[in-house]
């Protein structure tokens, strides 16, 4: 699945407790559980009693290939503001084991 200028569906950010690493966050769906893989980066910003949002950057492609669109050789990335989204998040501080080397 990918997100475009006309997604309106409810998307779920998640991550592993002990995987916090951003290459293994995903983006899905809330309806289908589909990951929504043209998504390359997500702010989520939280200032209690003013502001909740999450800003979406994806790449534009072709609805029928799949296919990332490119203007000049580059891909061609777009954002996707959403005010005041609904937000179940748990930071966790992640341990590092001592190693002996």
């Amino acid at each position: 699945m990918r997100m475009d200028a006309l997604f309106a569906r409810r998307v779920r950010i998640k991550g592993e407790p002990d995987l916090p690493i951003g290459f293994k966050v995903r983006i899905e769906d809330v309806e289908t559980g589909e990951a929504i893989t043209n998504i390359f980066k997500a702010v989520i910003t939280l200032i209690p009693g003013e502001l909740n949002m999450v800003e979406f950057t994806y790449y534009e492609t072709d609805e029928e290939t799949g296919q990332l669109l490119l203007k000049d050789g580059e891909p061609i990335a777009k954002e996707m503001k959403v005010h005041f989204p609904e937000i179940d998040l748990t930071a966790l501080e992640r341990v590092h084991k001592e190693r002996n080397t």
